[in-house]
């Protein structure tokens, strides 16, 4: 498999590589219209219809408005960075092209040369990698050359349509059947940094509270363009999970077009420059400027037989280094573009396009297991403090509870936002990927019958193999959630333990205090009686201190009666007697 460099000016002959795409409607993104030949003869043409598409007249005049690309088309107007004479993009760090290109019908061995690439046979299978953020150029030229669906740009660009909410037009997620020749699949990047002391549940939860007003600027920067460049990293997602462990999420889009008389892969990643080099996020900031913060990214660990055995052979080959150097924030995803392909099967990534695209899944089905790795060791913690309290039977664990719940459900959000994402694809890999994408069969006459019977083995089995895993991590995934949901009913049942614990606590103190006041208040009573100012009590009498005493018991007495008695029930018990007593005198009389 060769590898081919591409930079915005870079002219490849247009007779091998970018033919004339015919588009087989006028409308952008309709398959079901009348079909009208368009030639699209340049790159300014493809915008120029995504353009018009957008300014299509509203529901009053159509039935199918384009308003939906009008961020799209916004994108496509104005913006489009400088690059210098030679057509490399200007920058004081390595060069880092925005789309490598590979020819699937080379050996994986093959020298990498440009010219290897380049003859009068078109190849019959071509991979395209682009990476992070686009421009203008870019995506028009691509979309011209490659005869993409604007829908696909749109929908890796859906950033751009929630500048407002007045422009939503709640158009995603997409229904099934218009998605199955672009796929969605997301990569988790697990970072852990370090701090100088310890935090608590407060600390947390400002922390997540400052990482989520830093992430809406910097969406809100992407938004709008400021401080992007060609090549910057993307950032859709990001998760505080505590105090040291955060992770962040990125995107990967896939689809498959003809190309003359083979077909081009294009895979899409968020991953381009170290993260570090583009605009700042939640991830560069330290939430006191006192800590000393040493952070780092974890990488994406991948099993292969005998990996450890082929260190050299995986190492970044010369010349085709992915990214500029630097210290900080080296992703394993922006190696995908140089090393892809190394434990495929040549002749089967031609015949099968879903085939040759099956290193990516596995990349994403690694990068989720390490996720849901991480998240169960968090939820099994606080489930632990949650069981540890109840055992104890501590009225002093309410914080704690506390932040048990409020962990517990932060985590579960986001364990349900990945479920969707695992159905989803799971959906994609069942189907193997869009109906009309090439599939390993006898279609080619020089083929014998027993090697496309070999391809179409490999294909069903590595797909086989990814529909397992991904379905295994769909299970973990909704495992987890449950565990949440059982972690928070056990959270809340404890709080509202603790809470009656505290309620029960509170009237023993209110028992003593009455008890207090049984012994108290009949003694006041009677010091006030006696220090009345009526003549009985004059200065001249000689009243003995035993009389207050005499008074006293019997205001006890009555006292002890009223408090271990109800007073309706002493009533009834008056009346009754009363009642009786009546009775017996009027039998008496008669």
């Amino acid at each position: 498999m060769s590898h081919v460099l591409i930079y915005p000016n870079y002219q490849l002959p247009a007779r091998y590589y970018f033919p004339s795409i015919v588009h087989s409607s006028g409308l952008v993104g309709s398959h079901d219209l009348p079909r009208a030949q368009v030639v699209i003869q340049s790159a300014q043409q493809y915008a120029e219809e995504v353009v018009a598409h957008a300014n299509t007249p509203s529901i009053a005049s159509s039935l199918y408005p384009g308003r939906n690309y009008e961020p799209l088309a916004a994108f496509f107007k104005p913006f489009q960075p400088e690059v210098s004479e030679n057509g490399k993009y200007e920058t004081n760090m390595s060069v880092l092209p925005f789309a490598i290109l590979h020819d699937l019908n080379l050996e994986k061995d093959d020298p990498l040369r440009v010219q290897k690439a380049v003859g009068d046979k078109q190849p019959p299978a071509l991979l395209l990698f682009l990476r992070g953020y686009p421009s203008h150029g870019w995506l028009t030229s691509i979309g011209w050359k490659c005869d993409v669906d604007p829908e696909f740009f749109r929908r890796h660009l859906d950033f751009l349509s929630k500048v407002a909410e007045d422009n939503n037009y709640f158009t995603l997620p997409a229904l099934p059947s218009t998605s199955t020749n672009i796929i969605r699949l997301r990569v988790s990047t697990i970072g852990h940094r370090q701090c100088d002391d310890d935090s608590n549940q407060r600390h947390l939860e400002r922390l997540r509270q400052d990482s989520t007003r830093d992430m809406a600027d910097y969406l809100k920067n992407l938004r709008h363009h400021n401080s992007f460049k060609v090549g910057h990293s993307i950032a859709r997602s990001f998760a505080v999970f505590d105090q040291k462990i955060y992770a962040i999420e990125q995107d990967i889009s896939i689809c498959v077009n003809s190309f003359g008389k083979g077909w081009i892969g294009i895979a899409w990643l968020d991953n381009g420059y170290p993260l570090t080099l583009g605009p700042e996020g939640p991830w560069s900031k330290s939430i006191k400027p006192t800590y000393s913060w040493k952070i780092r990214f974890n990488p994406i660990i991948q099993h292969r037989p005998k990996i450890a055995l082929k260190t050299k052979y995986m190492s970044t080959q010369a010349g085709m280094d992915p990214q500029p150097r630097t210290d900080q924030f080296p992703q394993s995803a922006c190696q995908v573009p140089v090393h892809y392909g190394r434990f495929l099967s040549t002749s089967t990534s031609v015949a099968d396009s879903f085939y040759a695209f099956s290193e990516i899944f596995t990349l994403v089905a690694s990068s989720e297991c390490q996720y849901l790795n991480m998240v169960e060791q968090k939820i099994k913690s606080e489930i632990v403090k949650v069981i540890g309290a109840n055992e104890r039977k501590d009225t002093e664990e309410t914080e704690e509870q506390s932040s048990t719940l409020s962990n517990l459900i932060y985590y579960k959000t986001f364990l349900d936002e990945h479920i969707q994402r695992l159905k989803d694809n799971i959906s994609s890999i069942q189907a193997q990927g869009d109906y009309r994408w090439p599939k390993a069969s006898a279609s080619g006459a020089s083929k014998s019958q027993d090697a496309v019977t070999k391809q179409q083995e490999k294909a069903t089995t590595s797909a086989q193999t990814l529909l397992k895993d991904f379905e295994y991590l769909l299970e973990r995934a909704k495992t987890l959630s449950e565990s949440c949901e059982r972690g928070v009913d056990i959270a809340a049942n404890n709080a509202m333990i603790a809470e009656s614990r505290r309620a029960i606590q509170q009237a023993k103190r209110t028992v003593k205090l009455t008890i207090l006041a049984f012994f108290f208040i009949p003694a006041s009573f009677t010091t006030s009686l006696f220090g009345m100012n009526f003549k009985q009590f004059s200065k001249d009498n000689s009243l003995s201190i035993w009389i207050w005493f005499l008074v006293l018991i019997p205001t006890y007495v009555v006292s002890l009666v009223l408090l271990y008695n109800d007073v309706e029930q002493i009533k009834n018990q008056f009346v009754k007697t009363w009642n009786s007593i009546s009775h017996g005198r009027l039998i008496k009389k008669l």
